[in-house]
């Protein structure tokens, strides 16, 4: 079939060659007989703006986006640690992208899919890039770099770049909130920045935008799209898949199937597993931990004013004084340390003990009220008292490498 044939191809020549044109031909032929012949004009009016990425124009993209990076902030790729975005469990579709990021642009010895380890075994990183395919609202790569902070918090001071192919108006803000915020160095390299489908003279002049938003979305109703996804997820307005898997912040009519209604697009639906329960059951439990934050028993109790104390200080903690003040021995000590990382409520970062957010969460939610007066408080009927002799030693060469 010759390109002059097919009947979709001002829509999908930008997609790809004739092969996957003379594909789509077929599918746009079945999935647009869905629709009356009043509504096939404004969901034709959108699809003309959709972008589909096949593995060729992947590759193209992740080619330009590196060399855009380099041109933009030259930068020595050997002096930067690639990561993907962090997800607690599993695998993801973004790993697909990192995958070949790293591969086409020969990166592997700057590449990293487990920074937690390296960063929480204390080495610091001054450059971190981020690579995603697409960010809707930020909120993924932002809670990778908090989570980056959470593992050593010098990281607080590395610089982070963000390396996407598209990122939307919304995500770009976000993540420029979260550094201007947090006095963060946050570096943005997206190929392009879109702005939503209804808004901003994006696809529809501002006159009729709003009455072209209402008639796509009667139609959503129409054919039982979810009223969550009908704007795309946090309502992004996003318009683009990729040939693995379609962003949930896409307009939902493209791709949110259901038993009356046939999308043109698929996104990935999760099954239910042996892993993938384990994996549920795992983040529950999580969850319900950082609600406790600590279950009340005897050992928290008796370290409550020392967590207090921890916080108040911070990076000046005293070893010495911190074990007269509470007339603890060298093992009661070293114990009460131990303990309080193995619970994730303190870090030893550049050699010194650092509170954690959680240690700073469960202290705000506890009955412990005087943190902010704790150098005042007497802690004696607090002291936690033990046989064992006081056997003072140097804090910065004794306990500076604990682990």
């Amino acid at each position: 079939m010759a390109s002059e044939e097919l009947k979709y191809n001002y829509i999908t020549k930008k997609w790809g060659g004739i092969k996957l044109q003379k594909e789509f031909d077929g599918i746009i032929e079945k999935w647009i007989t869905q629709f009356e012949d009043d509504e096939k004009e404004i969901v034709f009016d959108i699809l003309k703006h959709y972008n589909y990425f096949t593995t060729r124009k992947i590759a193209n993209r992740i080619e330009l986006l590196f060399k855009k990076f380099i041109d933009t902030y030259n930068e020595d790729p050997k002096s930067i640690v690639f990561i993907p975005v962090y997800k607690d469990y599993g695998v993801g579709f973004s790993d697909e992208f990192f995958n070949k990021f790293w591969m086409n642009n020969n990166l592997k010895e700057s590449s990293e899919k487990n920074i937690d380890k390296l960063l929480g075994e204390g080495n610091i990183i001054k450059k971190i890039a981020i690579v995603d395919d697409y960010s809707g609202s930020g909120k993924t790569i932002r809670n990778t770099i908090k989570r980056c902070i959470e593992v050593n918090e010098d990281s607080k001071n590395s610089i982070y770049y963000i390396l996407t192919i598209q990122m939307s108006v919304k995500a770009k803000k976000v993540l420029n909130d979260f550094a201007n915020e947090q006095k963060l160095n946050i570096c943005i390299c997206s190929l392009e920045v879109s702005e939503k489908v209804f808004e901003n003279q994006n696809i529809f002049e501002q006159s009729i935008a709003d009455k072209k938003k209402n008639e796509y979305i009667n139609i959503c109703m129409k054919y039982n799209v979810h009223n969550r996804y009908r704007l795309g997820h946090e309502k992004t307005q996003a318009l683009l898949t990729f040939y693995y898997n379609t962003p949930n912040n896409t307009l939902g009519l493209f791709w949110a199937a259901n038993e009356k209604y046939n999308s043109i697009f698929k996104r990935y639906e999760p099954l239910k597993t042996t892993l993938s329960e384990m994996q549920k059951k795992t983040k529950a439990r999580k969850k319900e931990q950082e609600c406790e934050i600590v279950k009340k028993h005897e050992i928290d109790e008796r370290y409550n004013y020392l967590m207090a104390y921890l916080l108040n200080k911070d990076i000046d903690l005293n070893y010495h004084k911190a074990r007269a003040k509470f007339g603890m021995t060298e093992e009661q000590m070293d114990e009460a340390i131990t303990y309080l990382m193995k619970n994730d409520f303190i870090i030893i970062s550049s050699g010194r003990i650092k509170a954690t957010n959680k240690l700073k969460e469960y202290i705000k939610i506890s009955k412990v009220k005087e943190v902010k007066n704790e150098q005042e408080k007497s802690v004696e009927n607090n002291k936690i008292q033990d046989n064992i002799s006081y056997i003072p030693r140097n804090f910065e060469m004794e306990f500076g490498g604990y682990k």
